[in-house]
């Protein structure tokens, strides 16, 4: 998408380049994005690059952005990564919200795990 139709308002976070390139494919979202290079997984002992996190605050600072969307991964580093973020800009007046998560399309129920089920019932919307 062209630089001038985006949505200088919207910055969606992502984990990896690999993940922008996904959000891209779909056509979903017309936003900037945020790069990350790395997550928060203690078992790997993987971090997130603290200069990215500075640039991230920095964006934030310097105004325009009136809501940050994680897409980080639904997986254990997934929610770590995304709290931290919320913690390093809890002070800065953003919006911040998550993709929610669910039931794949075309999947069943019956083949979906505890954990993926909760999440469907708990990020469930009205159907109006």
């Amino acid at each position: 998408m062209n630089a001038r139709l985006r949505n200088g308002k919207l910055l969606c976070i992502v984990e990896s380049e690999e993940d922008c390139v996904a959000m891209e494919q779909a056509g979903i979202f017309n936003g900037i994005y945020h790069v990350l290079g790395g997550r928060l997984s203690p078992l790997d002992d993987e971090e997130i690059p603290e200069e990215s996190i500075e640039r991230l605050r920095k964006r934030v600072e310097e105004g325009g952005i009136e809501e940050i969307i994680l897409a980080t991964s639904p997986r254990i580093e997934g929610d770590l990564t995304a709290y931290a973020i919320q913690e390093a800009l809890a002070e800065l007046p953003v919006k911040i919200s998550r993709l929610s998560y669910g039931l794949p399309v075309g999947g069943s129920i019956g083949f979906a795990d505890r954990v993926t089920l909760h999440m469907a019932m708990e990020s469930r919307k009205e159907m109006s």
